[in-house]
């Protein structure tokens, strides 16, 4: 549906922004992509758009939820399907080849021209996302690995690799390294009211999006779009 639009220069389109009738999303140099949201609000439905955007583009690893909503990518040859402790070792050991392989990329073009920054180098990159569907059932399947896929994603994001997660909005935050990250984050998608502690900066509840609309973050600043459906 997005594709059908003109567009901005984004990697991922989240969605439709009515007043220029333009295609409207984030670029993979933002690293992490927050979707908030209660129950309800359609978190899983753009994370399905965003996810099948991903596997388009290259290597992509996903962590679904409990309701299995995204399972029907598993099929995909550039999708790794986390189920159990053997696709979580595969996670891991793929993940430190593959940051491995971008550190030396990044040392070797920055050591043939000290005038480029890594951010710009990120796009010679090749994509590789990560989809996490809940963040809380994320924690649960990691357990005793969440400190250690945490850092991981969080060298990823300073390396061009993309982070797409879903949190619940009613649920408090925890002192996790991934909940760290995720209060940190400056770009996301808010489909509802935040909760006692926002992830992002919304100025008062009359700016809360209606079912159907999300408000875009893309650096801490925010514009309302019109969300696709996923078919």
């Amino acid at each position: 549906m997005l594709r059908e639009y003109p567009g901005d220069e984004s990697d991922y389109l989240v969605g439709l922004e009515l007043e220029s009738v333009t295609g409207r999303g984030f670029g993979r140099t933002a690293g992490l992509f927050v979707i908030v949201g209660n129950a309800g609000a359609g978190k899983t439905n753009i994370l399905r758009v965003l996810a099948e955007q991903a596997v388009l583009k290259g290597r992509t690893c996903i962590f679904d939820s409990r309701d299995m909503d995204l399972y029907h990518f598993r099929k995909d040859s550039h999708v790794l399907y986390m189920e159990g402790q053997r696709e979580k070792e595969v996670f891991f050991k793929e993940m430190d080849k593959e940051l491995e392989e971008r550190r030396k990329f990044l040392k070797k073009r920055l050591g043939e021209c000290k005038d480029l920054s890594p951010r710009k180098l990120v796009g010679e990159l090749p994509y590789y996302t990560i989809c996490i569907d809940d963040l809380d059932d994320f924690t649960e399947y990691m357990k005793g690995d969440l400190d250690r896929a945490a850092s991981m994603i969080q060298e990823g994001l300073a390396l061009g690799v993309v982070c797409i997660m879903t949190v619940h909005a009613a649920k408090s935050r925890g002192m996790s390294r991934m909940d760290r990250l995720v209060k940190q984050a400056a770009d996301g998608l808010v489909l509802s009211a935040q909760g006692v502690v926002p992830v992002f900066p919304v100025q008062s509840l009359r700016e809360l999006p209606v079912s159907g609309d999300g408000l875009l973050f893309r650096n801490g600043v925010y514009q309302r779009v019109r969300l696709p459906k996923y078919n």
